[in-house]
């Protein structure tokens, strides 16, 4: 009683077949939680939404983690996102296009620049890295596919927010908190308001090591079809090797550039260009 046979007909454990599935079924009870959630999820609310226990769920959260499908803010209580491997599954075709239609673009101004060349998008709040192609150097920073980061406190958040009409980009801002990254992170709604007026009069924006000490950005905008911003370059680089007024005067036209291009591939158009220059000064 309460067995059943084995793949070579020998008695087996019913708990041989229970097992897996109740794994399984506890991963997707997870990952739901971290798909319904608009701004990340402590672990108390996963427990509290899957019904697991906190150990068991922090088991499951740390190897998702581990294979890509969700992240987590650094700390002792963090909070939990969907990961890059994730929101590809659940926006596979817009991502993959996106991606698909940058890499050629991020490849020959990674080549021409010699530095890394991130790709990323707003989720959740926060600026998600999709990928880097990364430069010859030793020294420079390291950025993970799947990194996040506070979009106030990057060139690639300035640039996405820039574009944004402003109540909808004050709500987010508001929401995620204008935590202090270093001590040259905007945290003022009122001075990143004039930072992202200034990103869209010169078409870029920076990062005075307003998120790392030591590490400096610039960022622009990446548009589609209809003039929505839905996606930011940036180039990366250690100021031990290029201080920022050097990087913007050697390659924010180059990175503008390559922005437009994949744009225009995205089916973005002068029409468009006009709505999306305005819709960020309104509010």
């Amino acid at each position: 009683m309460g067995e059943e046979p084995g793949e070579d007909g020998r008695p087996g454990r019913r708990r041989s077949r229970v097992e897996p599935m109740r794994a399984l079924r506890r991963t997707l009870e997870v990952l739901e939680v971290l798909a319904n959630s608009t701004d990340g999820v402590s672990l108390t609310d996963v427990c509290r939404a899957s019904g697991l226990d906190a150990s068991t769920a922090l088991r499951y959260l740390n190897a998702l983690i581990a294979l890509g499908y969700a992240t987590a803010d650094p700390g002792s209580k963090p909070k939990y996102y969907m990961g890059v491997r994730l929101i590809r599954l659940g926006g596979a075709s817009k991502i993959a296009l996106l991606q698909q239609i940058a890499r050629p673009y991020m490849e020959a101004l990674r080549d021409a620049c010699n530095e890394d060349v991130t790709l990323a998008t707003l989720e959740s709040g926060s600026i998600l890295c999709l990928e880097t192609e990364r430069s010859s150097h030793v020294l420079r920073a390291n950025i993970p596919d799947g990194t996040r980061a506070a979009a106030h406190a990057s060139s690639l958040g300035k640039s996405i927010l820039a574009y944004m009409p402003w109540d909808r980009a004050r709500a987010l801002l508001m929401r995620a908190g204008l935590k202090a990254q270093t001590p040259n992170t905007l945290t003022s709604l009122g001075a990143l308001k004039a930072e992202l007026a200034r990103v869209r009069e010169r078409g870029y924006a920076t990062d005075r090591e307003e998120y790392a000490p030591g590490v400096v950005c610039v960022g622009a905008p990446i548009f589609d079809a209809p003039g929505h911003v839905v996606a930011a370059l940036s180039i990366t680089v250690p100021t031990l090797r290029l201080p920022l007024p050097e990087l913007e005067s050697k390659h924010s036209a180059a990175l503008i550039d390559t922005c437009r291009r994949i744009s225009r591939d995205l089916g973005f158009s002068s029409a468009a260009a006009s709505a999306a220059a305005s819709s960020g000064q309104t509010g």
